[in-house]
């Protein structure tokens, strides 16, 4: 097994550096039938026609069941590249017997712990799909996708995930932090912006400029968060308040590319 990823704070780094190297294509495990199924193809892999080349596990503080694993993985008969986020533990026990030993034989002696509070571990994960909207908007820029084509798909998944994801952070996460602090008036900020660049991008969606800002300005947004926001948030809120924000919890990841045919981001 290679050592791809080296010196990753976040999941953020690690999927930079992923993609970096040309691990471009998202993958999950397709419950119950004992593949892979890449979410921009619509390709699946069974378990003999992909590799592991790498593994990073991301652990909460207390309970394993909060653990995130980020697979890098390779397959030699399709020329693919690509990586696996969640898989381990969380949908092990929908899927078949073959593929969960594969990828659970392959964690055994990969202990890379990174410490994330277990409220704040929904939220991360989260951002893994605003990272993915930034770069399917930066391969369509790259392959001159019309600006209308781009700009349908972001205003109907900023609708459907970001904005409500924006509205669970800023009800749960930012009110904890006081009115003075920097970190939170930083967020706030980040999220008027990107605001903003939403109803630009509405008036005039063939504009290429303000999709690109908007790219840009989410994925700095994110590292922030997850660089700044989330150790900031570990440090200053009390364990009760922690406890009482790992309670309320986070709402589960819609698979919203199912209800959108356009995916101009796909290679052909």
């Amino acid at each position: 097994m290679e050592n791809l990823l080296t010196d990753c704070d976040t999941l953020v780094d690690a999927l930079d550096q992923l993609r970096a190297r040309g691990y471009t294509q998202d993958f999950s495990i397709l419950p119950g039938d004992n593949c892979l199924i890449c979410s921009s193809t619509s390709a699946t892999l069974s378990p003999e026609e992909f590799q592991i080349d790498d593994i990073l596990r991301f652990e909460g503080q207390t309970d394993p069941d909060d653990e995130m694993i980020l697979f890098a993985i390779s397959s030699d008969k399709f020329g693919i590249k690509g990586f696996v986020v969640n898989a381990y533990g969380i949908y092990a026990e929908d899927t078949g017997s073959r593929l969960v030993e594969k990828l659970t034989r392959k964690t055994e002696d990969k202990k890379l712990p990174i410490k994330r509070h277990p409220a704040l571990v929904a939220f991360s994960r989260d951002h893994h799909f605003g990272l993915l909207l930034a770069w399917k908007i930066r391969r369509g820029l790259e392959s001159a996708i019309s600006g209308e084509r781009i700009s349908s798909y972001l205003l109907y998944l900023f609708q459907q995930d970001l904005a409500p994801h924006f509205r669970k952070e800023e009800a749960d996460l930012f009110s904890q932090l006081p009115e003075g602090d920097f970190v939170r008036a930083k967020a706030l900020g980040d999220h008027r912006k990107i605001y903003e660049l939403v109803e630009l991008i509405t008036r005039d969606s063939s504009n290429k400029d303000l999709l690109a800002a908007f790219a840009d300005t989410l994925d700095r947004h994110i590292r922030f968060e997850e660089r700044t926001l989330f150790n900031h948030l570990q440090k200053v809120l009390t364990g009760a308040q922690l406890s009482a924000l790992e309670r309320i919890g986070s709402e589960k990841q819609l698979d919203v590319d199912n209800n959108w045919n356009d995916h101009f981001w796909t290679l052909k």
